[in-house]
């Protein structure tokens, strides 16, 4: 069986400073991160409950809509007639 042996090192105020820092600072990304998806997952619930009430009717001022095919309606379509400038100019 083998013995892992680990050796702390010591290390200077200052490094110790700064890992307590980043550490911090990881630890309030985390939160604000949890926050957010909290907050996010709120707001998605309250637009789903909001979207379940909406209720889509026809007007009955406008005419019965049609079921209308693409292809029947490409006559529909309009051509636009110009004079294009070629960009290439010859000398």
């Amino acid at each position: 069986m083998l013995w892992c042996v680990q050796r702390w090192a010591v290390i200077s105020k200052t490094q110790m400073k700064n890992t307590k820092k980043l550490f911090s600072r990881e630890q309030m990304k985390n939160e604000s991160k949890e926050k957010k998806e909290t907050e996010d997952a709120e707001r998605r619930e309250k637009n789903l409950e909001e979207a379940k009430t909406i209720v889509i009717e026809n007007d009955p001022s406008l005419p019965e809509p049609k079921t209308v095919r693409v292809s029947s309606i490409m006559f529909l379509k309009t051509n636009v007639l110009g004079h294009i400038m070629s960009p290439i100019r010859f000398q």
